[in-house]
């Protein structure tokens, strides 16, 4: 099934909010902010922190799931009532508790040993390397040549035997992670099946949002929940998510008129 334009559908994509517990799930970059040159960069609409702050106050979830770390998360989008989840499902930050998951621990050193591999092989590049706890990621979007500096990054990694670690590749950056089974879709089962919702929105940009709304479809496929997948679209949005996404916004401007529509909406 093709995607609609979610502009266009408004009370459709929105109705299953008024007849069960519902939820919101956000991704960052590419969504809730314009991808910048630098991570550190990127910032928040007013427009748009009001509107998720007025939807918290209605929802029974509103959940930021994001590849950067969770405290980085927070402090961008900075409202306390909301649920993040960060480093791509592996640290949690919940009614003002901290969480880490412990399966990524084991390999912490491996993560390590990659991270210096690669800052050895592009440290001297324009590549942006983003330190994480237990991940990290390469940036290389406005570098002169940025086929070489993936190229080299992940040959970094791959002359390391024995290294174990998970990478995955995302609009011009690759993030290098644990092995585990854990990413946005872990994340968003979980809280789904936590807070007995009924139904959620999730929306998203990039390869790792695949994830969650391939989760999303399974649960919906097996229980009575029910879930509406959003795609923002951009620069090399994925082909996979685009074919689990229900509806698309044609950018991160497109999703504050949304959030702004919906916070206004009784």
């Amino acid at each position: 099934m093709t995607a609609k334009p979610l502009l266009a559908n408004l009370e459709e994509a929105i109705a299953p909010y008024r007849e069960t517990a519902s939820g919101l799930f956000l991704d960052i970059d590419g969504t809730l902010s314009e991808i910048v040159p630098l991570p550190h960069e990127a910032t928040i609409s007013p427009a748009i922190r009001a509107a998720v702050a007025t939807l918290a106050s209605r929802l029974e979830l509103v959940c930021i799931v994001t590849g950067r770390p969770a405290a980085n998360g927070k402090r961008m989008v900075g409202l306390e009532q909301l649920t993040y989840v960060g480093n791509h499902g592996m640290e949690w930050i919940q009614e003002g508790n901290v969480f880490t998951d412990r399966t990524a621990a084991p390999y912490a050193a491996d993560v390590e040993r990659a991270l210096e591999a690669v800052k050895q092989q592009c440290g001297r590049t324009d590549a942006i390397i983003e330190e994480k706890a237990c991940s990290f990621a390469v940036h290389y979007r406005n570098s002169a040549d940025p086929q070489a500096i993936e190229h080299m990054a992940l040959e970094a990694i791959e002359k390391q035997d024995g290294c174990r670690v998970r990478v995955l590749t995302g609009k011009a950056h690759i993030n290098v992670l644990p092995p585990v089974t854990l990413n946005k879709g872990t994340a968003v089962r979980s809280l789904v099946e936590s807070h007995r919702l009924g139904w959620a929105l999730i929306a998203g940009d990039d390869v790792t949002d695949i994830d969650a709304f391939r989760e999303a479809r399974d649960l919906a496929s097996t229980s009575g929940f029910r879930c509406t997948n959003v795609a923002v679209l951009g620069e090399d949005c994925p082909e996979g998510l685009l074919e689990l996404a229900d509806y698309t916004l044609g950018s991160v401007g497109e999703m504050e008129g949304f959030l702004t529509w919906w916070a206004h909406t009784p």
